[in-house]
């Protein structure tokens, strides 16, 4: 799913690029401007215009309120407990207030490089961690909880000076090399870092016990026996559980040959827009 943004992110740029290089050269953030105004009629720019301004505004809702729900819950309602909902919906609408405040004042620290670049630059700092994280809990039996958390934190610690770097010396040398490389190789550096440390960590502690790792890692998953219906509560739940897991797989085999083809079509497609506007 994460291949489809290159057609509307990537693939117009490139077009702008090679049919107006002059203009776009002088200001490659009015590529997709140049494109509307240039290729569509009068209707379809409009049109286009208002799909942009509720995409933009549907996302821009959804993060702010689950930003919101965060502070709200997991943050003032823990530290006041007793607090009635009427006082909790004003706090979510207060803290969602200052997040957009905040965001716009954000905007002048976007840089040169722009948005896209701007946001992949955030996410290869903070994303590694999660993603390592997630794949050695379904993966690994050997990484246990601390090993996990302190991989977690790690990651996190090395993300934010990363991107704080960034933000102070945009375009000077920091002198370390973790610092200095591009964002994208960053974030292979810091995946694995923190899986070396999560496994680093949890080799100090005992292994956990298969009892405890039981259907939880995918190399721990148990066959359901042809009786399964016969089994009692607790096994009848995860016998539902692992019917959804055997149900997950059977459909990604089934989609597999319809993904390959609609790879192969975007592949194709792209090499098309290049070679046509090359």
């Amino acid at each position: 799913m994460k291949l489809f943004p290159l057609f509307g992110m990537v693939i117009p740029g490139i077009a702008a690029a090679a049919l107006w290089p002059k203009d776009v050269a002088c200001n490659f953030d009015d590529s997709y401007t140049l494109l509307m105004t240039r290729l569509l009629p009068s209707g379809l720019t409009g049109l286009l215009l208002a799909c942009l301004l509720a995409a933009s505004m549907s996302s821009l809702s959804s993060l702010y309120n689950s930003a919101a729900y965060v502070i709200t819950i997991d943050i003032y309602k823990r530290l006041r407990p007793n607090t009635s909902d009427k006082m909790l919906v004003k706090i979510g609408q207060l803290a969602a207030f200052l997040l957009v405040v905040i965001s716009l004042c954000w905007l002048p620290m976007l840089g040169k490089e722009g948005l896209f670049v701007y946001g992949q630059t955030f996410m290869s700092c903070s994303s590694p961690p999660v993603s390592a994280l997630f794949l050695c809990a379904v993966f690994s039996r050997r990484v246990e909880g601390r090993g996990a958390f302190t991989g977690l934190i790690y990651g996190q610690v090395i993300g934010f000076a990363r991107f704080l770097a960034t933000l102070v010396m945009p375009d000077s040398q920091t002198g370390f090399f973790l610092f200095d490389m591009n964002y994208l190789y960053f974030a292979v550096v810091s995946f694995l870092s923190c899986v070396a440390v999560m496994y680093g960590v949890s080799f100090f502690h005992a292994t956990p016990p298969k009892q405890s790792l039981r259907n939880l890692t995918f190399f721990t998953i148990e066959k359901l026996p042809p009786n399964s219906e016969n089994r009692d509560d607790g096994a009848s739940n995860r016998s539902c559980c692992l019917n959804v897991l055997y149900l997950e797989e059977a459909c990604f085999v089934s989609c597999r040959s319809v993904w390959v083809v609609l790879m192969a079509l975007m592949v194709a497609s792209t090499l098309v827009v290049i070679f046509a506007f090359a």
